[in-house]
């Protein structure tokens, strides 16, 4: 039995021809659902109070109406929060047929408050449903597999919403254009999560003609409500589902992080428009002849179509220049830069970068391969996000047969990358996008650096105060082998030394100033705070916590068994709590202590209503690093 209270709102037209069919047909379909349902039906037309009494479903039959005599949306909302005791409600029209997915949905939901919408599909039904059939839903699904069409982004029929997150509605009309955009941006605006249910909830709407309207179709898009409607609903009058900041997809809710303003989003996706901004994509590139021709492939076969890639070819004495002369007379976005005589690879990048012609850096090395999405979606993020000077992705490190090797994951969050700046390479390199005029005001890459060229570049891109970020998605792939195995343990011992310069202190200095860093970043945690985690890295955190004097108030365990363990054996000196209770807590902080999960917890949290710079922190790395360095310390 599902536990989830759901209250269904709907304001039926008078059940008459095939109005009382259809009607007929959606209203029992509600009542189909298993579960706490109540079902409320709004207003006085004809047939309404008779359809209430033989499905004993609650009939409220005064409504607010227009002077028109429409019934008034801001009415039926303020009306469905009155009459439910339950977290959810779902207004829908009463031609739209609901299946059991719904309450799935709604249990899958943590957010404190949250809207979730969905396109519906359309289809001519002019039968009864027989639901005391067993396989009535079955059928139906089937038929409309074959002739079912799914409507665009303002197919919007029902808005699924936990209660008490609507104020000062308009005073539209029902049944008229454009109120329901007005809903959808009111939720932006507000900052409340909204949700496409589309690949979730199939909202089957049956087809009728608009004889329920004095004056017809015409009067519901262009007629006198509509246009008060239209006036009422701005600037948020052309909403539509494409704005939805969350999605279900067939692999759970994710954040859709690569939202953009529909201003960006004309030039974004759509990338043949000469508007969309030029990505430069530079490659180094020194006697890589087995290699650079599927790393350039890699560049041309990319979704985003406005690049260049310059190849900077360092003095190399195989065929590497010889192919990508080739590529170069077949694209002639690929151009090469020949350098008489190998250089330091810092400065061979900045020969490049000084070539380019475009908004947007994309460093790319000649072993590596970029998968096909990676320049859309890294410039789509830094298109919609402003504020942040680069951004990277996670990565897939193989050999060249392709054998998986192992993953390349970084922490997301520009608060966590500053962090751990100085303490790491915080994101990958390679994979990244950066803005030309960050990379122009720091001075470029540090051609003092031979190795460890990019370690010193994130540290004068935080220390200039600009944010980076990452996007945990796999769009890189690193190819390791023999020779760049070599460079990357030449490169990790001259890293301190870019790590030194965050504090400008000598590299001796280095292990006690990164300590005192790592414990200042954990004074975030205060008393009661909640660790989510029970592991290693919590463990951890306790001693660090107990040394300070601070208290915990819980810890956060998913796994039912395992949480009733813990508390059963009092293993940890706090009660292991449910995520569920984690809404009615009061806490200073919520310390991530998993880095496999980190990125899906930070992900939960945010589906929560939390947020990184006032409610939770990522701590596995802080710690173990913390560790490593104290016994450097003590040898």
């Amino acid at each position: 039995m599902n536990k989830t209270a759901l209250t269904i709102v709907s304001v039926p037209k008078a059940f008459k021809g095939k109005f009382e069919l259809i009607q007929r047909n959606a209203i029992q379909s509600w009542k189909a659902l298993e579960g706490n349902i109540r079902i409320i039906l709004l207003g006085d037309d004809e047939g309404t109070a008779e359809v209430a009494k033989e499905f004993n479903l609650i009939h409220v039959p005064e409504i607010l109406r227009t002077d028109q005599g429409t019934p008034r949306v801001d009415y039926i909302f303020e009306s469905a929060r009155k009459n439910t005791s339950g977290r959810w409600i779902c207004y829908v029209n009463a031609d739209i047929i609901l299946l059991g997915e719904i309450l799935e949905v709604i249990n899958k939901i943590s957010f404190r408050r949250a809207m979730i919408c969905g396109r519906r599909t359309d289809i001519d039904i002019d039968y009864r449903i027989d639901f005391s059939s067993d396989v009535w839903e079955k059928t139906l699904i089937e038929s409309v597999k074959r002739r079912g069409v799914l409507h665009g982004a303002t197919g919007i029929d029902y808005f699924l919403h936990t209660k008490n997150i609507f104020k000062n509605i308009p005073p539209f009309a029902l049944g008229r254009t454009a109120w329901d955009n007005w809903i959808l941006y009111n939720c932006i605006k507000n900052k409340i999560p909204l949700i496409d249910a589309t690949n979730m909830i199939l909202a089957i709407h049956q087809n009728h003609d608009y004889s329920h309207a004095v004056g017809g179709a015409n009067e519901v898009w262009k007629g006198e409500e509509a246009k008060i409607n239209l006036a009422l609903s701005r600037p948020g009058e052309n909403f539509t589902l494409d704005r939805c900041n969350w999605e279900f997809s067939k692999f759970g809710m994710k954040r859709k992080l690569f939202f953009i303003p529909k201003e960006i989003k004309r030039r974004i996706p759509r990338i043949k428009l000469l508007e969309a901004p030029l990505v430069s994509v530079v490659m180094p590139v020194y006697n890589r002849e087995k290699t650079v021709g599927a790393a350039v492939e890699s560049i041309r076969k990319q979704s985003y179509e406005k690049w260049e890639l310059i190849v900077v070819n360092d003095g190399s004495t195989d065929e590497t220049k010889k192919i990508i002369e080739e590529v170069s007379k077949k694209d002639t976005r690929v151009k090469i830069i020949n350098l008489p005589k190998q250089s330091s690879l810092s400065s061979v990048r900045n020969t490049g970068i000084k070539a380019s012609i475009g908004k947007y850096i994309a460093p790319m090395d000649s072993d590596d391969i970029s998968h096909k999405n990676r320049l859309l979606r890294l410039v789509s993020f830094l298109e919609a996000n402003t504020s942040i000077a680069a951004v990277s992705s996670w990565a897939e490190n193989r050999d060249l047969s392709g054998t998986f090797l192992s993953s390349y994951t970084t922490s997301t969050m520009p608060e966590d990358i500053r962090i751990e700046t100085p303490l790491r390479d915080p994101v990958v390199h390679a994979a990244s996008v950066l803005r030309k005029k960050v990379l122009s005001r720091i001075g470029f890459y540090d051609e003092s650096y031979e190795f460890s060229h990019d370690s010193k570049l994130w540290v004068d891109i935080v220390k200039a105060e600009f944010d980076v970020a990452a996007l945990p998605e796999y769009l890189y792939t690193i190819r390791l082998h023999g020779s760049n195995l070599t460079y990357r343990s030449e490169s990790r011992s001259i890293a301190r030394r870019a790590y030194s310069e965050f504090w400008r202190i000598a590299i001796e200095e280095y292990p006690i100033r990164a300590v005192r860093w790592i414990d200042d970043a954990l004074a975030e945690l205060g008393d009661n705070s909640i660790i989510w985690g029970t592991g290693q890295a919590a463990r951890l955190l306790v001693d660090w916590l107990r040394e300070k004097g601070k208290k915990i108030k819980a810890f956060i365990e998913r796994d039912d068994a395992r949480r009733r363990k813990l508390n059963r054996e009092k293993i940890l000196p706090a009660p292991v709590i449910s995520l569920e209770k984690l809404i009615e807590s009061k806490f200073s902080k919520i310390a991530i202590a998993s880095s496999v999960a980190q990125a899906e917890i930070e992900e939960k949290l945010l589906q929560m209503g939390f947020n990184r710079k006032e409610h939770f922190m990522a701590v596995t790395f802080l710690l173990t690093k913390r560790i490593e360095l104290l016994k450097e310390i003590n040898q």
